[in-house]
């Protein structure tokens, strides 16, 4: 529940910006993203959450040769407010605060080459969601956040930084399409137990 999230993490004030399941690469593009943006909106903060964990030690190490504060999600067991740049979202089972937390999500493997991950999770929390154009895996789910107008696909760092600042700068904007990515989810589960009711009348006759 959002009120369990918020007693152990408290960002204040702070617009949040949360780069998830994340492939090597894509740390470094939003972490640069992140930095153009700090320069008109100084209350930023970034997430990253990294699709394997075993990779936390590789972002750690580029955090450092970037001069990046950061704090590990790992080390805290309550998260108040923190006085860094950067949570690194290292730990299992979580990836749900990330979205309670986010203003806007950026869902990875997509401007890698992977294939992408799920962006109907934090579509459900009522975020707009950006991906990038390696997609294969879930290009339905991305037709359907496009149609809505809940979701955003870019082509390369450039397009990320485009729509991701003129969403922190038009709040508007953004909680509208927070609105309507979270009216698709819902829109999605009624088509699905619209066919479930289908398939359990055919069976049953």
């Amino acid at each position: 529940p959002a009120e369990k999230v918020a007693e152990i993490i408290d960002l204040g004030q702070s617009l949040v910006l949360a780069a998830v399941s994340t492939h090597a690469g894509e740390e470094k593009i939003w972490l640069e993203i992140f930095r153009k943006l700090q320069a008109e909106h100084e209350n930023l903060k970034l997430i990253i959450a990294p699709r394997h964990l075993f990779r936390t030690l590789e972002i750690i190490q580029l955090f450092q040769q970037e001069n990046v504060s950061f704090i590990q999600r790992s080390a805290h067991a309550v998260i108040r407010e923190p006085q860094v740049d950067v949570i690194l979202w290292d730990t299992f089972g979580e990836l749900g605060w990330t979205f309670n937390c986010a203003n806007v999500v950026f869902v990875g493997g997509s401007l890698a080459e992977i294939g992408g991950h799920s962006l109907m999770e934090p579509a459900a929390f009522g975020k707009p969601v950006i991906w990038g154009p390696h997609i294969s895996h879930f290009n339905e789910t991305a037709r359907q956040l496009l149609t809505a107008g809940g979701g955003f696909q870019v082509d390369d760092a450039d397009a990320a930084l485009k729509i991701t600042g003129e969403l922190f700068t038009d709040s508007t904007l953004r909680l509208q399409a927070g609105k309507k990515a979270a009216e698709c989810v819902q829109a999605s589960q009624g088509a699905i137990q619209l066919h479930l009711g289908e398939i359990a009348t055919l069976l049953s006759e």
